[in-house]
């Protein structure tokens, strides 16, 4: 019997080779090739990320935003470093090597907008800078070991792209020197706090009239211009003195209103344009009086009469209008812009740490040279991809990888210059259209009487200006409660060791965070009405405000300062644990229908805009601070974080068996009656705060309860912020922000840079 002939199997596919120069075995070289491509696509995606997503850290507080740029900025480095060394080390040749190497390079050169994850970084400038270095040798070496094989035109396009990598290499490591950190940060600061201790008397010295906040009139703070005109110091101060009279190079706030030009003339109600114009002059100012506080530099300016006008009768905008029909909108308005001006102020104060922007629009240097190199490389970018010998590349005595008869080499090649061109793409138009920029420029409209009225550059500033304006920050309060925490839903952890509960709310102290509400026009209102306030009380904080009538009127002058506020985490705590009794009983008589139609108004009528709100998402935040920001308040961020430790253990020990907020609210009401001593400083914080809601409870009036409670709030936060602990604020910028950063900086502007040891309802005691 004849046997059938056996049939060899069909080979399985494969990936198609070309003839090879190694002696290795295909399945190696094509291994190698493959790791090498997916290594290039892999770090030309995280360096995009880095573009994309780094400046996304100051407009939100996601965690996963965080650790992707963490992530990428980290091991972006590294994984090049590894890379370009696979190209080096690699036993076969391959043309495209050096074009991928020359683009990646530039990539990464580019990928800058983000400069430093934390302060940290900021001190290792050198880091940064020797890894850069080392990959462009490294390219280098490249390029001179395949200058052999590529096409003439080519050649001159890779070492044009490797020149420009190495330029801005050059200019990052000048950035770092000019316009960033260390000695010419501190001696930039030193200049404008020693101009501030006589800036005040520069008028009086020009024969000028009194201060006016509105019209910016003998406000001299510095804009731009300061470095270009300094006089040696002198006896008896030796200070470095700014030359004033008769410079052409110093621009200060009152110069910027007093410009004549069309783009600045404007009023706020006529021309808002013009007013947001003026008002970016003035945050970069701001700025600059901002930023000594990250040099412990003196504030000479706070104790001056002009500067609580600036802020209370200048931005915050005291005026009889505020008693016409439309007085509340008119302040609405001016408490809002108030809120933008320290907004973008603090984007400023954001790019000057963790950006490159600071450098590129530095005084001393122009911004023509990073954006001719960026229209260069997008140029070249653009004529390589169109080029005959990349469009129709066949590799000659190399390997390269075909899938369906794409040549994934070509692919790849085409990815790699298309994502250069359109990050810097991106990056010119970030740069173009920065805040930065539009200050360089607006300062040179008002230095150059020839750009006021001259229709081209005045077209070419508008849309510069009229561009780009983004969001600075996430805009949210997080909100906690600590009530909600300690109250049913936890107690699994009854079961838990007293060791082992301590540890989990350490490591997961937001078991009772809820979501994030928006800070609303009416918390803005809040604040600074209570901020205007101050004008009545010398400045000073903790007289309770318009408040304070009402707290001895009802009898909690007790719970308001004295020895009850040992730190500020008790006077946050006590009046949380209130207010969110509070809420939890309106809320309980809202759910079984047995409220009066008043109280369902003042439960916020889906609004969301009412006192209500207000007090609540106020009381809500500051907790949040105490849980899980206590480096933002004054105390040791460890005494905070122990006092709210063991106020939870306390609560939840009290609240052992409740199974509904009924109970919650029946049992820490019997703490209240049942504790004789509840006002004695030496019962605990949830007794306080449990006795204090019983308090308010009884006002008849629960729309005055709640207008009571937001007035005390927004006096809170107010109390609790001024500190020095500007690194934390800085730190936080990169979380997505902070409500109480932008009141430690609208603080300081008002010469309100510290607080009474202890608040007291009478600051004006009769005699």
């Amino acid at each position: 019997m004849s046997r059938r002939p056996s049939v060899a199997p069909e080979p399985a596919p494969r990936l198609v080779c070309n003839a090879t120069t190694s002696d290795l075995p295909a399945g190696c070289n094509l291994g190698l090739l493959a790791r090498i491509e997916l290594l290039v696509l892999f770090c030309s995606a995280i360096l995009a990320l880095l573009v994309f997503l780094g400046s996304s850290r100051r407009r939100s507080s996601s965690a996963t935003v965080r650790l992707v740029v963490w992530g990428a900025f980290t091991v972006s480095y590294p994984v090049a470093a590894y890379t370009i060394g696979l190209m080096q080390s690699s036993p076969f040749h391959h043309e495209l090597f050096v074009v991928w190497s020359c683009f990646f390079l530039f990539v990464l050169a580019s990928s800058d907008s983000i400069t430093a994850y934390t302060l940290a970084d900021i001190k290792s400038p050198a880091t940064v800078l020797l890894n850069r270095g080392l990959q462009v040798i490294y390219v280098s070496v490249l390029l001179h070991y395949y200058s052999s094989v590529l096409s003439p035109k080519l050649k001159i396009y890779l070492f044009i792209v490797w020149l420009v990598s190495l330029g801005k290499i050059a200019l990052s490591a000048l950035g770092y020197r000019l316009a960033l950190r260390s000695d010419r940060l501190e001696a930039d600061n030193k200049l404008v706090a020693d101009y501030m201790t006589y800036e005040h008397d520069l008028s009086r010295q020009q024969g000028g009239s009194d201060e006016d906040p509105v019209t910016m009139e003998g406000y001299k703070y510095v804009v731009r211009g300061e470095e270009t005109d300094v006089m040696e110091p002198t006896a008896p101060d030796y200070v470095k003195k700014i030359k004033v009279d008769g410079t052409r190079a110093l621009v200060t706030v009152e110069s910027v209103w007093r410009c004549k030009g069309r783009l600045l003339m404007g009023s706020s109600v006529a021309d808002a344009s013009a007013a947001a114009r003026r008002d970016l002059c003035l945050s970069f100012a701001l700025f600059k009086l901002l930023r000594r506080r990250c040099s412990n530099y003196p504030l000479a300016e706070s104790g001056q009469p002009k500067t609580r006008d600036f802020v209370l009768k200048g931005l915050l905008g005291q005026g009889k209008d505020d008693d016409d029909d439309d007085g509340g909108d008119r302040r609405s308005r001016r408490d809002g812009r108030a809120f933008r001006v320290i907004e973008v102020e603090l984007g400023f104060l954001y790019d000057l740490f963790y950006t490159r922007y600071p450098f590129i629009c530095h005084a001393a240097v122009s911004t023509a040279p990073h954006l001719a190199m960026c229209a260069l490389v997008m140029t070249i970018g653009v004529l390589t991809l169109s080029s005959h010998s990349l469009r129709h590349y066949h590799p000659t005595h190399h390997r390269s990888i075909e899938v369906n008869g794409v040549n994934l080499d070509v692919a790849l090649t085409m990815f790699i210059i298309a994502l250069v061109i359109v990050l810097e793409a991106y990056q010119f138009v970030a740069v173009l259209f920065s805040d930065w920029q539009k200050v360089k420029m607006l300062c040179r409209y008002v230095l150059r009487p020839s750009w006021q009225g001259n229709p081209f550059f005045e077209a070419v500033l508008r849309v510069l200006c009229y561009c780009g304006s983004g969001v600075y920050w996430k805009k949210t309060m997080s909100q906690y409660s600590i009530v909600r925490h300690a109250s049913p839903g936890h107690a699994v952890k009854d079961w838990l060791s007293r060791a082992t509960r301590r540890w989990l709310d350490r490591l997961m102290f937001n078991g009772g965070k809820t979501r994030s509400v928006k800070v609303s026009a009416a918390v803005e209102s809040a604040l600074a009405s209570a901020l205007r306030d101050r004008d009545d009380d010398d400045g000073v904080l903790g007289g309770g405000g318009r408040a304070a009538p009402a707290l001895r009127q009802h009898g909690l002058d007790w719970a308001w300062g004295g020895a009850t506020w040992r730190t500020c985490a008790h006077a946050i705590l006590i009046w949380h644990i209130a207010t969110c009794l509070c809420d939890m009983q309106m809320q309980a008589a809202i759910t079984h229908k047995k409220t009066r139609p008043r109280a369902r108004k003042a439960a916020g009528g889906g609004d969301g805009d009412g006192d209500r709100a207000v007090a609540t998402s106020l009381s809500r935040y500051c907790a949040y601070l105490v849980s899980s920001a206590p480096e933002l308040l004054p105390e040791h961020q460890y005494t905070t974080r122990t006092i709210a430790e063991a106020v939870l253990l306390e609560l939840r020990g009290c609240l052992r068996g409740c199974a509904s907020d009924k109970e919650v609210l029946d049992r820490l009401k019997a703490v209240a009656e049942s504790t004789a001593t509840a006002s004695s400083p030496e019962s605990g914080i949830h007794v306080h705060g449990a006795r204090l809601w019983t308090q308010l409870m009884v006002i008849p009036d629960q729309d005055m309860t709640w207008k009571l409670l937001a007035r005390v709030w927004a006096e809170l936060m107010l109390f609790v912020t001024p500190a020095d602990n500007a690194t934390a604020h800085v730190q936080h910028l990169t979380m997505g922000g902070e409500l109480i950063t932008h009141l430690w900086a609208l603080l300081t502007h008002a010469g309100i840079v510290d607080r009474p040891n202890s608040p007291s309802p009478h600051p004006h005691p009769a005699p």
